[in-house]
């Protein structure tokens, strides 16, 4: 591994209980809130009362897994940081829980999955892991399956633009950002095609503070997002994928 690989980012042995601190509190929170309603509409494209086979990609400390399984669903958790499973492990009661680079080493075999996600993993990772990563998933993907991952810092969004802006004025170099033109040819590239997007985030905001009242902060962003001319202008995207005819 080198500096630069995401692989290395998260082995660090106290990684796992801060992130898990962090990913619970200020504006991070307040997506969540609005990941779960997504994910939950992802579920309702299957048929009612189906038990899905699902697979969670980086599952980190077991955020999507839990909602997942809490839906009755049989959820595998796959991760390369011991100190994210380790809080995962706690948290999680029936995830199959598997400690493994799949992108090195596919333990996984011949197994299919009916829904596979990939949360706060595709903006991180450098390019070369994205697509050896969206290459594995697809491998694993049923016929009739979706592979959901989310872009967190999408690069056309109104915050992203100002950040970008800023950098230059500072001279700094700008941080990171994945366009959905990138996405697309991502996608592309692994045989899948995109069939949904959901967006959320125009106002900007640190990931650690809500700059105005929660409930009104989340009554705009639902109202704003259901207006087509806006959605290329959030922050945060949903990108729902299946396999190309």
């Amino acid at each position: 591994m080198n500096a630069m690989d995401y692989r290395a980012s998260h082995m660090a042995p106290e990684k796992g209980a801060a992130y898990h601190v962090a990913s619970r509190s200020g504006y991070r929170a307040l997506v969540w809130e609005w990941e779960k309603e997504r994910l939950s509409h992802v579920l309702g494209l299957f048929p009612a009362g189906r038990s899905l086979r699902v697979l969670d990609f980086a599952c980190g400390t077991g955020r999507i897994a839990e909602f997942l399984e809490g839906a009755g669903h049989n959820v595998t958790g796959v991760d390369v940081s011991e100190s994210m499973l380790a809080v995962a492990r706690k948290r999680l009661a029936r995830t199959e829980i598997i400690h493994d680079d799949i992108t090195r080493h596919d333990g996984l075999g011949e197994r299919r999955f009916d829904l596979i996600t990939a949360f706060r993993f595709m903006l991180n990772a450098q390019q070369s892991l994205r697509e050896e990563a969206i290459a594995v998933l697809a491998r694993h993907l049923a016929d009739d399956g979706y592979l959901v991952f989310n872009n967190h810092l999408q690069s056309g969004s109104i915050p992203q633009r100002a950040l970008a802006a800023w950098s230059v004025l500072l001279r700094k170099t700008p941080g990171p950002g994945l366009s959905m033109r990138e996405t697309r040819r991502l996608v592309e590239g692994a045989g899948l095609k995109i069939v949904d997007v959901y967006h959320w985030g125009i106002v900007p905001t640190s990931r650690d503070r809500v700059p105005t009242p929660a409930g009104l902060l989340t009554r705009f962003e639902g109202w704003v997002s259901r207006i087509a001319m806006f959605r290329s202008l959030a922050r945060h995207t949903i990108v729902v994928c299946a396999r190309s005819a």
